[in-house]
């Protein structure tokens, strides 16, 4: 019998030390090189992240204006989405590729992966897009 069970971390909400304890594992199965990629530069996928968003925002404001309910949190994202503007630009204003390259990278090509389960481990959400 293996002393090791696989932590399958979708759906599952862990407190502070255990996701730490996982983190460690999982990034000891990583590389470490002096330089990041271009290739994993998370910009992109942030801005594209950002127009989804926008897109909902939109909708959502046009749901008002025809007087149609909407849910709470789409009364939340009406309310706040100037805060994630603000947080769009000064990420995209500061976070530029030649200082991303600058960074420590990961050598192995697990990073998508890698950000994928930090993400839902700390933020426990998901967004689709139709």
């Amino acid at each position: 019998m293996s002393n090791y069970r696989k932590l399958s971390i979708e759906g599952a909400l862990l407190n502070k030390q255990e996701l730490y304890g996982y983190l460690e594992k999982l990034a000891a199965g990583h590389t470490i090189c002096q330089k990041s990629n271009k290739i994993t530069y998370p910009i992109p996928r942030m801005m594209e992240n950002y127009e989804v968003i926008k897109e909902v925002y939109n909708l959502l404001n046009e749901n008002v204006k025809n007087k149609i309910q909407i849910h709470p949190a789409g009364e939340w994202l009406l309310d706040n989405f100037y805060v994630i503007e603000e947080v769009v630009r000064s990420i995209e204003k500061e976070m530029t590729l030649k200082k991303y390259k600058n960074f420590v990278g990961l050598s192995n090509r697990k990073i998508s992966r890698l950000c994928k389960n930090i993400c839902i481990s700390i933020t426990n959400c998901k967004l689709y897009r139709k």
